[in-house]
């Protein structure tokens, strides 16, 4: 199973790839982006232990927020999904974090 981290990469990877490859962006996506990359910082300067249910919890949504991002790439219908997904996962992360 992938680590918070890992997922918060794939799914940032994921959006940046549909922010360059799409020709209608959501400015929601753009903004996601952008928390994402503060909290893979925040995750980074932090101990969790991976134990925790909040951890698992934030882990579940980001897994989720990568597999729609990968969903989205090859239907960018699903981009509106994709974003409240991300936003799930934001808010789980944000538990975190503070």
């Amino acid at each position: 199973m992938n680590d918070l981290l890992t997922n918060l990469e794939h799914t940032i990877e994921r959006m940046e790839y549909i922010r360059d490859h799409s020709s209608a962006i959501d400015p929601a996506l753009i903004e996601q982006i952008s928390e994402l990359y503060d909290q893979q910082q925040a995750l980074l300067s932090i101990e969790i232990s991976g134990q925790t249910n909040s951890y698992q919890v934030a882990n579940v949504a980001m897994a989720e927020a990568a597999e729609k991002a990968k969903d989205a790439i090859d239907d960018l219908s699903e981009v509106t999904g994709l974003v409240k997904k991300v936003a799930d996962a934001v808010k789980a992360v944000g538990e975190i974090i503070g």
